[in-house]
């Protein structure tokens, strides 16, 4: 991770927060991912937290607008994936019950395929 002396200060900070990961080399592109999804969550979190303060006839967007925002965000987009033995359990007991029957005696019977319309010999005569 080189700094340049052009970048920008938020840059600087996500190489920071990298080395402080002890990741000690990554590629320029990786710092510019991290940046543009810092920038998206944090213009996420404040529009909802804007909505939430004008839902509450305020001007200002409060510290708690920005946490139940925050909070929102976690568990639309950041919830973790439920446990295989969930899934399986769930699957298991929707699987426990059996198929309905089909009436055979109320359908309405497609005409064969062969013949009439849907037959590949179907000619249009004029």
């Amino acid at each position: 991770m080189k700094e340049d002396k052009v970048s920008p200060k938020d840059a600087k900070i996500i190489s920071a927060i990298l080395r402080s990961s002890k990741i000690e080399q990554c590629e320029p592109k990786v710092i510019e991912l991290l940046l543009g999804f810092a920038y998206r969550y944090c213009n996420d979190v404040l529009g909802d937290a804007k909505i939430y303060s004008k839902h509450c006839n305020r001007e200002t967007i409060s510290a708690q607008d920005i946490k139940l925002a925050i909070q929102t965000k976690v568990i639309q987009k950041m919830h973790p994936t439920p446990s295989k033995k969930l899934l399986q359990s769930t699957a298991d007991a929707i699987n426990k019950n059996p198929l309905t029957s089909v009436d055979t005696e109320n359908l309405l019977r497609a005409p064969n395929v062969k013949s009439g319309f849907y037959g590949m010999e179907y000619e249009y005569k004029e």
